[in-house]
């Protein structure tokens, strides 16, 4: 039976039928947009933890433990076509930029020069990255 066909069967496991998609597709864009997601996503469980710690209300907590684990399985699924170094590095960098960007916005944190040159280091860091990368 070739992939595509065991595409098409009914699986349990979500994990398998992405897994077979990037087999079927073979792209680094497809694995990097698993850790991309999974970047995106590190600033929703900070902001789950956050409103857990203000509130404590349990759903809070739920919602930080399912999203802090989904973030680096995503990444994790990524990884079998995105070499490791790569993957974590642009998974972090997001993750990162994207939590302080949101601390300024949703929590008026502050942010100075020096931070501010520190983030266009990591934008540049994970741009440049990926454009060396170049499939491996």
């Amino acid at each position: 039976m070739d992939d595509a066909s065991n595409f098409m069967k009914i699986r349990y496991s979500p994990v398998y039928a992405i897994n077979t998609m990037i087999r079927l597709y073979g792209t680094m864009d497809a694995a990097m947009a698993f850790v991309v997601i999974g970047g995106l996503l590190e600033p929703v469980w900070v902001i789950a933890l956050k409103r857990f710690d203000s509130e404590r209300n349990f759903r809070w907590a739920i919602a930080t433990a399912f999203f802090a684990l989904l973030s680096p399985v995503l990444m994790g699924i990524g990884m079998e076509t995105v070499g490791v170094g790569v993957a974590y590095a642009v998974w972090t960098g997001i993750g990162s930029v994207c939590t302080m960007i949101v601390g300024l916005v949703l929590y008026h944190d502050r942010i100075g020069a020096a931070k501010m040159v520190c983030v266009g280091m990591i934008l540049a860091g994970v741009v440049g990255l990926e454009l060396v990368s170049g499939g491996a």
